[in-house]
């Protein structure tokens, strides 16, 4: 079968929680099919669809899902999932589908520390039942930007107003949360910082606490590190 190399994507109007799902399937039809279920139960989520090795690898790396379904035989060679599941960040859900259903093939899933697992041929009812455990289980401290449209950047599901530098910082200090050393010094943000900016790192980080508050008054995920800067610090489910 050839290879489609395109990307197909369902841009979905963000509603309630905005979540983020990919469907990693080389074969069309089925991604097609995975895709619709999830969408005609989550009508609010944005689900990406991807084909090949290549595309789902740089996809991965550069969005935080909440959800990912991957095939672990996707073509062209076996070792194209595996490739994928391993540039997959540890703290994202992957529910593998495989057409392999033996003891020894379910434990070298779970030992990638994936989420779950389905073996094929499955049915509509069995997916979904993952999937709905998988997004109900996610955690919910993760800030989520709508990708369509860059400035808009949301909060446990609702909207958070940024400036494009504000955005820059969050970005920024958000990415390196699950780095062994997740602290972002200052000259490294100030480096963020629109040239002629009056304004220093420490009223910026002052600004989008405040801006995060307004729609999450408990909010306390960036760290001040004494004389060196920032980090962000995951909520305890994450």
């Amino acid at each position: 079968m050839a290879k489609v190399c395109q990307k197909q994507q369902n841009v979905l109007p963000f509603e309630g929680e905005a979540m983020l799902v990919a469907v990693i399937e080389d074969e069309p039809p089925v991604n097609r099919q995975l895709q619709s279920w999830i969408a005609a139960e989550y009508p609010g989520a944005r689900i990406d669809a991807w084909y090949n090795e290549a595309d789902a690898i740089q996809a991965v790396r550069q969005e935080d899902y909440d959800l990912i379904t991957l095939d672990i035989e996707l073509l062209p060679n076996k070792h194209a999932g595996y490739a994928v599941r391993h540039a997959i960040a540890e703290h994202v859900r992957v529910i593998i589908i495989s057409g392999r259903g033996d003891e020894e093939a379910r434990a070298s899933m779970y030992a990638m520390k994936v989420y779950d697992y389905i073996c094929k041929p499955y049915t509509q009812s069995e997916v979904m039942q993952k999937v709905r455990r998988a997004l109900q289980d996610r955690p919910e401290s993760h800030l989520k930007v709508n990708n369509t449209e860059r400035k808009k950047w949301y909060w446990k599901g609702k909207l958070v107003r940024l400036t494009p530098t504000e955005r820059d910082i969050v970005e920024r200090l958000h990415s390196r949360r699950h780095d062994p050393n997740p602290v972002v010094s200052r000259d490294e943000l100030t480096k963020l910082l629109t040239s002629g900016e009056a304004d220093s790192v420490n009223t910026h980080i002052s600004r989008i606490r405040r801006r995060i508050k307004d729609v999450d008054s408990s909010f306390t995920c960036i760290k001040s590190e004494y004389l060196v800067g920032y980090r962000w610090e995951e909520l305890e489910n994450d």
